[in-house]
């Protein structure tokens, strides 16, 4: 368990250090916006963005559209600053430093764009923006663009010079500062501005959040309230000099800082029928494709200044970090030092599955083995944040092979496993994939009573099988792969099971028959189909076809919450794999799609239909739905409000129709439940009502169990969130 912790914990520093040295490359990042429903950004291969935010990082090829709101972007580490006006059309092409690129290029195809471009000694200074009619070289200016579509492509100057190319008759101009210039003018020549000119062009385009003094060899006077006109150089008087500007304070990066990465919770929650105050920080970071939020948590019922108050998670003081009494060595109190530092993690992701390199870490939701006919969307954060876990999920694609692993909790592992795979056929055609995947859960009794736990065997599930993975059309935007894999099951029982003839170890009998005298194959599944994308839709369809007591994607949603039956089943199945309701084969139809909609509409959903394939009627006990919605701010014009829902549950239809007679309703261990509704009530306040499910427990911390179903109790949890943002 240690070796496996400081594994994980060295492969996460040596991936956050080079995704550090990465973050140095220059960049563009999105620092202030009026309203982000008003935006409209689209990333290098044309999908919109939907998760808009300060502080998001803009990659050359990001085109933002403005409706009615503002937008502030500074290069970074360069300095310089850039406002869009409302109703802008802008495009960033190309960073210096960046991918060998030696110019800060942008084009404005209309709307109005104020840049305050860094003059620095080190470089990184050479600006290029192309308009409709027109190309701006500059350096360390002050000037603003104006397009309006075959009526006005306008530059004009407050400091600094603007070389200003006419790409309809090539013909160049320097407009200096003080200075206007409009290929649409019946001559194409600098003009001085009037003092309503400067008011216009400069006064309306003040940055709101950006400090222009803080611009890298740009002059204090640049953004004054009321830039004065340019007077002809004869009645010029000597100028003031400026007063010097502000330097930043040494706490001003810090401050920053939080403002964009700092979210806080306070309210209530409940827990095992009791009911909670609490204060959460949640400092959450992007750089680039790397995404990491915290979650740092006191929940407490009497005194926030009290410790003995604190809602303790499975009964351990997670802010102790090893330091108080109980521990009977130095490696217990380590051991528990880093468990407290990971339950402080609320994920770190970097990229998806089938990327070249991809991680998730913390509490997830959708943790996939291979296609999934193992393991499909697995859920270790069900019961967050009464029970907080740290799951691991990584990937690495070395091109010719590759390898998967997932964990559910690192802090104490118990559902694990992974994928290895090859492509012998190097660059051919489709580039077909062989693999293996496996599945172990080592404990799946843990949370039944000692009693049924021994008298059930204390099992362990391996879950295994070969695959084949083809990609016929593998893009980003456009994807088709197809697949066919095949799995099985079979346990280890670590103790005799009560009156039975099954005996400790392992029973390969339960995948592979030979009594008969020859092999055959029982308690299997098999799935074919295909998944891939098309542009910001996702989709999944396969046909699914097993037998036994196997189920395609068991580890799943809902898995934790099944784990006990599993358990039963299990014991019964092999103790009589030949009773009859064993022998029917069951099959069907997966299909599941995804997608945003626009800026303001998220959805996913998926079912699983199957039928026996003895009588062709329903098989309702293996069914499966899964749906998820969200809806963003912005969708009622005028209201902030913003929902969401995720339902997962298996035994779906046979609740509908006879779940009263079976002990099954539509909020049971069967499911995973979490709806939330968001209201701002301030600009930095919002209000939050979420509900969500969790598995009812004793006074004891034991899971409650309904003798009836074998499956434990789910009890509601409801809060009330008070959420600070800066």
């Amino acid at each position: 368990m240690k070796k496996l912790v400081l594994l994980t914990l060295s492969l996460f520093f040596a991936s956050v250090f080079a995704l550090w040295a990465q973050s140095t490359q220059p960049t563009a990042v999105l620092q202030y916006f009026d309203d982000p429903s008003q935006l409209t950004i689209t990333d290098a291969n044309g999908n919109a963005v939907t998760d808009v935010y300060y502080g998001m990082d803009l990659a050359p090829g990001t085109m933002v559209k403005t409706a009615n709101s503002t937008a502030e972007i500074q290069l970074d580490p360069n300095g310089s600053i850039l406002k869009l006006a409302a109703n802008t059309d802008f495009t960033i092409q190309t960073l210096q430093g960046a991918n060998n690129q030696n110019v800060n290029a942008f084009s404005l195809l209309a709307g109005r764009l104020r840049t305050i471009a860094a003059h620095t000694q080190q470089g990184g200074d050479n600006y290029s923006i192309q308009t409709p009619s027109a190309v701006c070289g500059v350096r360390g200016t002050d000037f603003t663009l104006d397009v309006v579509k075959g009526q006005t492509d306008a530059v004009g100057v407050l400091t600094g010079v603007v070389n200003f190319v006419n790409t309809s008759t090539g013909q160049a101009i320097n407009v200096a500062a003080g200075m206007f210039a409009n290929t649409f003018a019946p001559s194409f020549q600098p003009v001085k501005m009037s003092t309503e000119q400067i008011s216009q062009l400069f006064n309306q385009m003040n940055f709101q959040k950006l400090n222009p003094s803080s611009v890298p060899g740009h002059a204090a006077e640049a953004q004054t309230e009321s830039p004065p006109a340019v007077q002809p150089e004869s009645q010029q008087q000597p100028a003031e000099q400026p007063a010097e500007a502000k330097k930043p304070g040494p706490l001003d990066p810090l401050m920053k800082f939080l403002s964009e990465n700092l979210g806080m919770q306070i309210g209530t929650i409940t827990i095992d029928g009791k009911t909670y105050s609490k204060a959460v920080i949640q400092p959450h970071f992007t750089l680039g494709k790397l995404k990491m939020a915290l979650y740092l948590p006191v929940i407490y019922q009497q005194d926030l200044f009290d410790p003995s108050t604190w809602y303790h998670p499975n009964g351990n003081d997670e802010w102790n970090f090893g330091t108080g009494p109980g521990y009977a060595n130095t490696w217990q109190r380590v051991g528990d030092a880093a468990s407290d530092l990971m339950l402080k993690i609320r994920y770190v992701e970097w990229g998806q599955q089938r990327d070249p390199f991809f991680f998730k870490i913390g509490n997830l939701n959708d943790m996939t083995v291979g296609h999934g006919l193992l393991m499909y969307n697995y859920a270790n954060d069900e019961d967050f944040p009464a029970i907080r876990r740290v799951g691991l999920n990584l990937g690495i694609d070395f091109k010719s092979f590759g390898f998967e692993s997932v964990v559910n909790d690192l802090a104490d592992p118990q559902i694990f496993g992974g994928r290895l795979y090859v492509r012998p056929f190097g660059k051919g055609f489709l580039r077909p994939a062989l693999g293996v995947s496996a599945v172990t859960d080592i404990n799946p009794s843990v949370n039944m009573p000692t009693a049924s736990r021994t008298q059930y065997g204390d099992p362990i599930f391996i879950a295994l099988g070969p695959d084949l993975d083809v990609p016929v059309i593998d893009n980003d935007s456009f994807r088709i792969v197809a697949f066919a894999d095949i799995g099985g099951m079979m346990p280890y029982f670590r103790d005799p099971v009560a009156g039975t003839s099954i005996q400790q170890g392992l029973y390969t009998q339960a995948l592979l028959d030979t009594s008969s005298g020859s092999l055959k194959l029982r308690n299997y599944g098999f799935a074919t189909g295909l998944f891939g994308n098309i542009f910001a839709l996702n989709w999944r369809l396969a046909y699914r076809n097993f037998d036994g007591i196997f189920q395609p994607s068991m580890f799943n949603n809902t898995y934790n919450r099944n784990r006990s039956q599993y358990v039963v089943d299990m014991a019964s199945y092999v103790a009589d794999p030949t009773n009859p309701i064993y022998q029917k084969s069951v099959m069907g139809i997966y299909g599941q799609a995804g997608m945003t909609i626009g800026k303001y509409i998220a959805f996913d959903a998926g079912y699983f239909w199957p039928w026996s394939s003895a009588t062709g009627y329903l098989a309702g006990d293996n069914d499966y739905l899964h749906m998820k919605l969200d809806l963003k701010r912005g969708l009622i014009p005028g209201f902030g409000i913003a929902a969401s829902v995720a339902y997962d549950r298996t035994n779906f239809v046979p609740t509908l129709l006879r779940g009263s007679s079976n002990g099954l309703t539509l909020f049971d261990a069967n499911t995973t439940v979490k709806a939330e509704l968001d209201y701002p009530i301030a600009p930095t306040l919002d209000i939050a009502l979420i509900y969500t499910t969790a598995l009812a427990r004793d006074a004891s911390g034991n899971l409650v169990y309904d003798t009836t179903t074998n499956l434990p109790e789910v009890a509601g949890s409801v809060s009330i969130e008070t959420r600070v943002h800066f």
